[in-house]
């Protein structure tokens, strides 16, 4: 492990080292699935081509399936491929020096114009090429892996971190939201741990306007005032009984 952008990270050697996960319907993306997937990298190696995330065998129309890597001109592409068509999207950016960037890559899987790479927080105004409405099910039997090509191809040199994948097409604003929740990680300051509420058929009530938040109840008398700027960077249900709410908190000044 690596302790880098936001905690621990991995440092890939540029040779043979990778992560992997075992094929599963949640990393598998059919006809019908949307996809968002962030995260930071940090290269060590230019003029390459190195993988950061593949659920495929290579760059060919003919190997099924999906992967992020960056060229050897260092440019991000996403590569989607059905085995018949495949979509490509492709930052204008250029990454050919060191130094932790973030990425986001979107894919809307009927929507040429909402499918994006997003560099550091801002819309990238890559480039498409091919169909995207002729590229149907992206699924295979393949593991998924970080730093490698599944086929042990185009090794990636370099650190990444906090890689994310989502069964959703996220907005512009969650992609910059996240970056910005996890750009400066020295700068937080936390208050408290994180706590959790579990009972059955439980609902969160949050009353924006009075800036307060209820289990259970319509009228919550609890509010919550920090003296700087709030953000939230998960609320999640993990099951019908399981409620998590987790704040981080950015501030100037003391809360109150």
């Amino acid at each position: 492990m690596y302790k880098r952008q936001i905690y621990n990270g991995q440092d890939f050697d540029g040779t043979n080292d990778f992560a992997s996960a075992t094929d599963a319907a949640s990393i598998d993306f059919t006809d019908t699935d949307d996809m968002t997937i962030t995260g930071w990298f940090n290269r060590d190696t230019f003029n390459t081509d190195d993988v950061v995330l593949a659920k495929k065998n290579g760059i060919l129309v003919s190997e099924q399936g999906y992967q992020i890597m960056i060229t050897a001109a260092d440019q991000m592409v996403f590569h989607a491929a059905d085995a018949t068509d495949q979509y490509t999207v492709t930052s204008v950016a250029t990454f050919a020096a060191t130094g932790w960037n973030h990425f986001g890559l979107v894919w809307d899987q009927d929507s040429a114009a909402n499918s994006e790479i997003y560099v550091n927080g801002i819309d990238n105004n890559a480039t498409d090429a091919g169909t995207i409405a002729n590229v149907n099910d992206l699924s295979n039997a393949l593991a998924l892996r970080l730093g490698y090509e599944v086929d042990n191809q185009n090794p990636f040199g370099g650190k990444l971190d906090e890689i994310r994948i989502a069964k959703t097409a996220r907005s512009s604003d969650w992609v910059t939201t996240e970056y910005n929740t996890s750009a400066a990680p020295g700068t937080y300051t936390f208050y408290g741990v994180q706590e959790t509420y579990s009972s059955s058929g439980s609902t969160l009530f949050v009353d924006v306007a009075n800036s307060r938040v209820g289990i259970n109840t319509s009228s919550p008398s609890n509010t919550l005032h920090v003296n700087g700027s709030v953000r939230v960077d998960t609320l999640q249900s993990g099951s019908s009984t399981d409620l998590c709410i987790c704040l981080l908190y950015t501030s100037d000044a003391a809360d109150e």
